[in-house]
């Protein structure tokens, strides 16, 4: 970044609008400046007055506030969106053979010999390896063990031999033409156990002729290792001797040297909406070179290595780049960045200074308190309530085909979809909607909202997803104002009213209300025709109250349901009740069955809040949500008893906060459903993830 932070404000109506940014250059913020700033609208934008080329840890928090957010890092330099340039962004990739110390090079190898002698009186062993390996097969019996190293790097075991030094004869002449033929291109390392002496002349010289100063001494049961090489010097190789008796001898060795190669894998880039170039700042002394290569991600995860870049220099200082303009960001979102090392042939290794991927970010859809308003806080039935409301595109690519659903959020958890379309924001941009819905009266009176769902099916890739939801409440206060010339008739059962297909008790309180007309006949009591599975249910049946001041009639009607779908309809005479909006259609269930459907939370993920809502088919003696950490500890308990539940849909509300108050951390967690009646247990496990 460039001195510039750019934050995306909270969903929710919160206490303060004035934020502070306290930021240090160290990740302990021993010392910090605080910098301050009032949100503006969706996004604030804060200008910093920092010292450029240097690494920041900052951390945002509300005024007044105790606690702050999550600490983050950035390197203040305009230079791309994605850079590694020192140790800190290089953390979440991974180097092979390559070191990391402020610039990105080939790293140092090594290579460690060990090679131990005992005689026989000394311990009688021997061991030769070369890191970590042994590859003496057999250690104890007696003579030599040889075996033949490349003299240059990366020090490659070629062959093992043995030979019975005390046996003598055809043992001798196999050892002599492994040493006569050997040349200064292997290094030659041998062991002795139990007993070794070099009985014959021309073994000795040949011996020599690697390097040895002690061979001439080795008698009769002598510890001796020595490493060697065609035409070496006596007294520069690595040697060591002792007599029978007097303890084994070791040689341990380290050589290091420049590694031929070493390869880099960059942490996840993007996501994005259009992929630019890359910029890489490096040294390739001699010949020695560094290739890069993208790896594609796709969204299952899947990767695809796509083709090596081809690096150019403009001639102006935007320094060596390459073209990833290629890569379609529709299948590839993401993607990591392979380099890989290769040093020159006199040893000096490539080194990478920085590396940079210029992209556009994604698209990022947004709403929240400030851009969603309504016209009234309270209305009463039958009257209009305005929505207003902005989506932005707070992102760098266009957003095209967004789905906007509205919906209207009814006293009994229900809703009733208003409007649905299709739109399309440019990025840094925003759009306004306008719609001004009557509420009408069968949609219920009490608290209400306006609930906007944007691209519900997550079909736009985006950072966030939480502020792509938004609900404004007001209140609908009952008409209690009868219209002189209209009849009209709502149901209510067990004091809620219902969607076709919802869950009903088996011996529900079935309540109509009837608003009538001056016309209207009320002492006909066949002027209203009610029927329950097309069969007639008169009004002898039911309990009938008449308020002739208001001019309603009340009918309560307690039937008792077998298990299965029933119909009530409510329709008036054609000759009485002229009014074609007139009459009741109901479709409904009756399950005597202990259980629960329509199990979710909203909003998931979930940020200050969230609801379980569920519908049940019969209320239970009880009901447990049990909410448990990945792990599986039990974090937060709702027990409910069959008082608090109701037939049907079923919301409650939690705060996320856990048994002991504290609010929980960001993560996925799981949550069961328990519901008990009599000796039956039925249970339901669900997901749901925290997002802050």
């Amino acid at each position: 970044m460039n001195n510039n932070l750019k934050l995306l404000n909270p969903s929710k109506n919160i206490e303060t609008s004035e934020l502070q940014i306290e930021l240090s250059d160290d990740d302990s913020f021993s010392l910090f400046t605080t910098v301050e700033k009032s949100l503006d609208t969706i996004v604030t934008n804060i200008d910093l007055n920092l010292e450029r080329g240097k690494r920041y840890w900052g951390r945002t928090k509300l005024k007044g506030s105790e606690n702050s957010g999550k600490v983050f890092s950035f390197y203040n330099l305009q230079k791309s969106k994605f850079l590694l340039i020192d140790s800190i962004s290089a953390n979440g990739g991974s180097l092979n053979s390559l070191n990391n110390k402020g610039f990105i090079s080939i790293d140092t190898s090594i290579v460690k010999f060990e090679l131990f002698s005992a005689g026989f009186n000394d311990g009688n062993t021997a061991v030769l390896k070369k890191d970590g390996i042994n590859y003496i097969p057999e250690s104890t019996i007696p003579g030599h063990h040889v075996a033949l190293f490349t003299a240059s790097q990366p020090y490659e075991f070629v062959e093992y031999h043995y030979f019975n030094t005390l046996v003598g004869g055809n043992e001798i002449t196999r050892y002599n033409a492994l040493l006569d033929t050997v040349s200064s291109n292997y290094l030659v390392a041998i062991t002795i156990s139990d007993e070794g002496t070099p009985r014959d002349a021309n073994l000795k010289a040949n011996i020599k002729s690697l390097g040895s100063q002690y061979i001439d001494k080795v008698g009769w049961r002598a510890s001796w290792a020595f490493i060697g090489k065609k035409g070496a010097t006596p007294g520069t190789m690595p040697e060591a001797y002792s007599k029978s008796g007097t303890g084994p001898v070791t040689i341990d060795t380290t050589i290091s040297f420049l590694s031929e190669k070493g390869s880099m894998l960059t942490s996840e880039i993007g996501p994005t909406g259009k992929w630019d170039r890359l910029v890489v700042d490096q040294e390739t002394p001699s010949n020695s070179a560094i290739t890069y290569t993208p790896i594609g991600i796709k969204e299952d995860g899947v990767l695809d290595t796509l083709s090596k870049l081809v690096l150019s220099q403009p001639g102006d200082d935007s320094g060596i780049m390459a073209d990833l303009s290629f890569i379609d960001p529709t299948i590839y979102p993401k993607i990591k960045i392979l380099a890989d090392f290769a040093a020159s042939d006199d040893k000096q290794s490539p080194v990478l200074k920085s590396l940079g991927v210029d992209y556009d970010d994604v698209a990022e859809l947004a709403m929240n308190y400030q851009v969603v308003s309504v016209e009234k806080d309270s209305i009463t039935q039958g009257e209009k309530n305005k929505l207003k409301f902005f989506i932005y595109n707070v992102g760098e690519t266009k957003a095209d085909s967004v789905t906007v659903k509205i919906e209207l959020k009814k006293p009994d958890n229900s809703s009733q979809i208003l409007n649905e379309f299709v739109t399309s924001i440019d990025s840094s941009s925003k759009e306004k909607f306008e719609y001004d819905f009557e509420i009408l009266t069968s949609y219920g009176f009490g608290n209400m909202a306006y609930s906007i769902t944007v691209d519900e099916q997550n079909k736009i890739t985006e950072f966030f997803k939480d502020n792509n939801y938004y609900e404004i409440p007001f209140y609908v206060k009952k008409d209690t104002t009868v219209n002189v010339n209209t009849t009209e008739i709502n149901v209510k059962f067990d004091g809620f009213e219902i969607m076709d297909g919802d869950f009903v008790s088996n011996q529900p309180t079935i309540l109509f209300e009837l608003n009538y007309s001056n016309n209207f006949p009320v002492g006909d009591t066949t002027a209203v025709v009610f029927t329950l599975d097309n069969k007639r249910v008169y009004t002898s049946k039911m309990n009938v109250d008449y308020d002739t001041i208001n001019k309603t009639i009340s009918y309560i009607y307690e039937p008792e349901l077998e298990d299965g779908q029933h119909y009530l309809k409510v329709t008036g005479k054609p000759d009485i009740i002229t009014d074609n909006s007139f009459g009741i259609d109901k479709l409904f269930t009756v399950s005597n069955k202990l259980k629960a459907v329509d199990i979710y939370n909203f909003p998931n993920p979930a940020g200050d809040e969230t609801d379980f809502t569920f519908r049940l088919a019969k209320v239970p003696e009880s009901l447990d949500i049990k909410i448990y950490t990945i792990a599986g500890r039990l974090i937060k308990i709702f027990e409910l008893q069959s008082y608090e539940l109701k037939t049907d849909i079923n919301k409650v509300h939690w705060n996320l906060r856990d048994e002991d108050g504290d609010k929980i951390a960001n993560g996925v967690y799981l949550y069961k459903v328990i519901l008990r009646d009599q000796d039956k247990v039925e249970h339901y496990t669900q997901k749901l993830a925290i997002v802050r």
